[in-house]
């Protein structure tokens, strides 16, 4: 097995990628937010070539869940001599996969080729242009108008747009599980949502449900727990661990929590954007201004630039925030840490301010135990702490909505992110 530049995909190459990823560890990436190095592969004492074909990462403690932390992004292979000694590539990225990339514009177009020396079943289509379109009506248009012949990726197709085209007979519209969720995310470093009994009250209140079905057209499931459905190796099914509708008693534990009395608080949001943000944030937020109201909450909506949003998160002007998330791993310690955890960012630079001492010390007891049943307990046990203390209150797990002309045939697209281009085919029109 070679790479496509011909170099031969073997261990010191598998060696080489992991250090790279280490050398690059905490660069910004617009994609993943950046790879943290120690956060997916922790602190391995080796990492070593055993023979032509096979490598091991050595570890003083185990480390039983690392095929989850490095699957996808963080294990991707490229050629060793496609980057140099500072981990930045030379040119264009060479891998090992179906396709080549053969050109790039940022922000404009990338062009994929088929790679002819490719080691197993070859795909049918031998050529791919992708075309960035930040828009989302100009990427619509450009789908009516011919210049494309579909729609992919996270945000392709918003549900609005989705709802118009999937009763023509001229597309094919298709929804997918991702591995991305939006939610509420608190100021818990300051009152009023610093009272865990304030935080359930919203959680309780939310329809979940009506919220996908009224703001997305059905394009969304609504969320179920902390952790996202989709990851069913460690999805909580006990219904206490489960987020529910009760608005008596969301209104009952506001009442408690408020005195009777009213509190005005601001929800921070940004308008829609590309990707994981194609949300209508603005109705969303409206919204959840008026379900909320019963608890006494007076609301007051703060659209911001995603700049100025990071800006007010980090210094704790605000009080509710909405939010996203995309995993592109599923292990579960990485995802709970991240939305649990009392060091998390998004609980301590991000004002979040959650902290349980049992929850961290369940996730270090989890991150190291071998017996996979034990794993599941421990991990079962956070989830249930999440769904009665809600350091944050999950909306919905995001779709992904893709849109084809009815002559594109095996598209679809992974819970991580990528569009099947290696199975998509084409049939002639009548």
């Amino acid at each position: 097995m070679r790479f496509s530049d011909g170099e031969p995909f073997n261990a010191a190459a598998a060696v080489a990628n992991v250090n790279r990823f280490r050398q690059v560890s905490g660069w910004p990436s617009i994609f993943l937010g950046g790879i943290n190095f120690p956060e997916i592969y922790g602190e391995p004492e080796r990492i070593e070539p055993v023979d032509e074909f096979s490598f091991r990462i050595v570890y003083a403690r185990p480390r039983p869940l690392l095929p989850y932390s490095i699957a996808n992004h963080y294990s991707a292979m490229f050629s060793p001599k496609s980057f140099g000694p500072s981990g930045d590539f030379l040119g264009l990225p060479v891998g090992s996969g179906r396709y080549r990339l053969v050109d790039w514009k940022r922000d404009q177009y990338a062009i994929l080729e088929r790679n002819e020396g490719y080691w197993a079943q070859k795909p049918t289509l031998t050529k791919i242009h992708l075309r960035i379109y930040p828009d989302a009506n100009s990427r619509l248009s450009a789908l009516k108008a011919g210049e494309v012949d579909a729609l992919v990726e996270l945000g392709a197709v918003l549900p609005a747009q989705a709802r118009d085209l999937r009763n023509d007979p001229a597309y094919v519209v298709s929804a997918h599980s991702s591995a991305c969720s939006t939610f509420i995310g608190f100021n818990g470093t300051k009152a009023p949502f610093n009272d865990v009994r304030l935080r359930q009250a919203v959680s309780l209140a939310v329809d979940r449900q009506a919220f996908v079905r009224d703001l997305f057209y059905g394009y969304g499931t609504p969320a179920k727990s902390i952790m996202i459905a989709p990851n069913v190796g460690f999805f909580n099914a006990d219904p206490a661990a489960q987020l529910r509708y009760d608005p008596a008693r969301a209104q009952e534990q506001a009442r408690a929590a408020l005195g009777g009395q009213r509190a005005r608080v601001t929800l921070a949001f940004t308008p829609p954007g590309e990707g994981i943000s194609a949300w209508p944030f603005p109705q969303m937020a409206a919204y959840l201004q008026a379900t909320l109201k019963p608890l006494g909450l007076d609301i007051e909506l703060k659209q911001m630039e995603a700049a100025a949003l990071t800006d007010a998160r980090a210094q704790g002007n605000f009080d509710l925030v909405l939010g996203n998330n995309c995993w592109a791993t599923g292990d579960p310690n990485y995802i709970l840490r991240r939305l649990t955890g009392s060091k998390a960012a998004l609980h301590t630079t991000q004002h979040g301010g959650y902290s349980n001492p049992e929850v961290d010390r369940l996730l270090d007891q989890a991150m190291v135990t071998l017996d996979p049943a034990e794993q599941r307990r421990l991990y079962d046990r956070i989830a249930l702490i999440a769904a009665e203390e809600a350091p944050i209150s999950p909306l919905f797990d995001q779709q992904t909505v893709i849109a084809a002309r009815p002559y594109v045939r095996g598209l679809s697209q992974r819970i991580a992110y990528a569009p099947t281009f290696e199975t998509v085919y084409l049939v002639k029109t009548p």
